[in-house]
């Protein structure tokens, strides 16, 4: 099937200011070498749709529309005259003329702008959305105009399909080229147990991942937490808490956009803010990750029973034996005890942590038996396949 497919997306902010702190003269180059370069420090998904879809015939292309240097220069380049972000997005849609458009932020690009698309760029056909973490009855409204909307875990699947939403499951994947550019560099694993990724104090987010790292670190493991930590102040906590208390009693206090904790989780974050290192991205986070023993994996609680983060496949991808949360339908993506290692309770975390660095010989067993599954069935050409398929279901 032959059709032309734009994949739309924003990188993360964080990531942003690391790049450009790594590459300031990179925005005097051209758009397609700006692009290229970016795109081979290999953050988050790059443009690893676009690439394997191209290779099953699709003419497929990627947009990061975020990245102001980016865009503008694609904008000069082209001679449009306003430099409003959404504006030479449109742009380029006009160019490209797609037919079918995938939008992975679908939190910014939603509602009347999908709308609006649809009537300035006839060429399209299809829209779809993704959509991995909770999302507000407001948000779900915004993503009605989305022809159907892709997630990764069976969880947020079948909760679409629940309130009336066309979905399908897409899980995470790993690009097999990566290994080209991290080989040398797990020769020799230097590093324990890492956590790489994010610690939101959120309901709905990362309260269990915290309460294990918090455990892991007293149990004296050698643990290595490379993420954006800063210190919670706990009078201000204590303030909210207050403020949450006097709400029950007085209905003319109004409710704020804030959540106050316990102060025992407080102080537990700010002891892994103590001991946290600076975040690694991109392929440096892929040749930090190689270099572990044991790469540790909690979902966000938002998640429930359900397994699906980039994670799974990203440590298992590099060779590294990935221990995560028990989840129902971790038989479907990995075999638990021989192809990754899992754990049902903080206990037989700590316990299965310090087994594995006791058992060099059946971790290493244990990690490339992971990366071999990988290899075999969870890499981004197997998941554009998926896509080809869903994609072609909807014409």
């Amino acid at each position: 099937m032959s059709y032309t497919l734009a994949k739309i997306t924003s990188f993360y902010p964080g990531y942003l200011r690391n790049y450009y702190e790594r590459f300031p003269g990179i925005t005097e180059k051209s758009y397609s070498e700006q692009f290229d370069h970016l795109m081979s420090d290999s953050f988050g998904w790059a443009d690893y749709f676009a690439k394997n879809l191209r290779l099953l015939g699709v003419n497929a292309h990627e947009i990061v529309f975020n990245i102001k240097p980016l865009q503008e220069t694609w904008g000069k380049e082209n001679n449009v005259k306003n430099n409003e972000l959404k504006h030479i997005l449109i742009e380029q849609l006009r160019s490209i003329k797609p037919d079918v458009l995938f939008i992975e932020d679908a939190f910014k690009l939603n509602g009347d702008w999908v709308e609006y698309v649809r009537k300035e760029i006839p060429s399209v056909k299809q829209v779809f959305g993704w959509c991995a973490v909770n999302y507000s009855k407001k948000d779900f409204d915004n993503f009605k105009p989305f022809d159907y909307m892709l997630s990764c875990t069976p969880g947020f699947r079948d909760e679409f399909i629940r309130n009336g939403k066309k979905s399908y499951l897409l899980y995470h994947a790993f690009e097999k080229n990566i290994l080209t550019k991290i080989e040398p560099m797990n020769e020799h694993r230097d590093k324990d147990i890492i956590f790489i990724g994010s610690i939101i104090l959120q309901e709905a987010f990362h309260l269990k991942r915290l309460e294990i790292l918090k455990k892991l670190n007293d149990a004296e493991v050698k643990l290595e937490i490379y993420s954006v930590l800063k210190r919670h102040d706990k009078y201000k906590n204590f303030l909210k808490q207050i403020y949450q208390f006097l709400r029950k009693f007085f209905s003319f206090l109004k409710s704020p956009n804030m959540q106050a904790f316990p102060m025992n989780i407080i102080d537990d974050y700010n002891t892994l803010c103590s001991i946290c290192k600076t975040p690694v991205y991109g392929i440096e986070m892929f040749r930090t990750m190689s270099k572990a023993k044991i790469c540790f994996n909690n979902h966000i609680d938002a998640a429930g029973e359900y397994a699906g983060n980039m994670r799974l496949f990203e440590a298992t991808g590099v060779g590294t034996c990935l221990l995560t949360d028990h989840k129902k339908n971790i038989p479907e993506i990995f075999e638990a005890d021989k192809e990754i290692v899992t754990y049902k309770s903080v206990d037989e975390c700590i316990e299965k942590t310090l087994w594995l660095l006791s058992h060099d010989k059946a971790r290493e067993e244990i990690a490339l038996s992971g990366q071999k599954r990988v290899l075999k069935e969870h890499t981004y050409y197997h998941r554009a396949e998926q896509l080809n398929d869903i994609i072609a279901k909807n014409f």
